[in-house]
């Protein structure tokens, strides 16, 4: 089999392919992250599926010092949402023994999770 070493084929795989798989791999990770700490620490018992806002510092009158900090209101059910969203991409990645998953890891190179 040859090389293809057409200079757009090379320039679109190295500017966008595996950085775009990068990406996903990246996201997925921190995806997995996200869970593992969601269900390691129980933390949907402190964060019920209601309409409550999270006094994170974005809040106006909240109980942290001095006045919000520029980010949009966060409730509750957005953060619940957010984790069942997770959990169905993390899920659609791994299904059929991680077949979308591997194919991703087969073009990526410096994936890593945005969390420790």
């Amino acid at each position: 089999m040859a090389n293809n070493t057409n200079a757009q084929a090379v320039a679109f795989d190295n500017n966008y392919a595996r950085p775009g798989a990068d990406a996903v791999v990246s996201c997925y990770l921190t995806m997995k992250r996200v869970l593992q700490v969601w269900n390691g620490q129980s933390v949907g018992t402190v964060i019920p599926n209601d309409s409550n806002p999270i006094d994170d510092g974005s809040l106006a009158g909240g109980t942290h010092a001095g006045s919000p900090d520029g980010r949009a209101n966060v409730t509750d059910a957005q953060v619940q949402t957010l984790v069942a969203n997770m959990t169905t991409l993390v899920g659609y990645l791994e299904a059929s023994s991680s077949l979308m998953l591997n194919q991703f890891l087969q073009v990526s190179v410096h994936a890593q999770s945005a969390l420790s």
